[in-house]
C-alpha cells in the first residue's frame, strides 16, 4: 500500500514552500513522527514528520525546488518488497 507524502499548507496564505533537505532517503526506513523533510517559508523553517510507518519509495520534490501547497511530494510503502 502506498501513501503519498503531501506538502502542507505551513501559512495561512502560503501558496508554494521550498524543500530545504530530505532528512531521509529512498530506500530508508521511516517511523511513525519522524522527521522526513524540511521546509522553509517566508515565516520559518518547518520539520515535516512522517504520517505512517514504513520505507520511503519515492521522492518527487528535490530539495531546493518548490513545491505547490497541497502537491505530493514524496511516496511512502508498507515494505521494502514495493520498491
Amino acid at each position: 500500500m502506498e501513501y503519498e507524502v503531501i506538502m502542507p499548507q505551513l501559512e495561512r496564505t502560503m501558496k508554494r514552500t521550498r524543500i530545504v533537505e530530505w532528512r531521509r532517503l529512498v530506500g530508508h526506513d521511516i517511523k511513525l513522527g519522524q522527521v522526513l523533510f524540511v521546509a522553509e517559508t517566508s515565516k520559518g523553517t518547518y520539520y515535516y514528520e512522517a504520517k505512517v510507518s514504513g520505507v520511503l519509495s519515492k521522492i518527487l520534490v528535490r530539495a531546493g525546488e518548490y513545491v505547490d501547497t497541497q502537491a505530493v511530494v514524496g511516496i511512502i510503502t508498507n515494505d521494502k518488497e514495493e520498491l
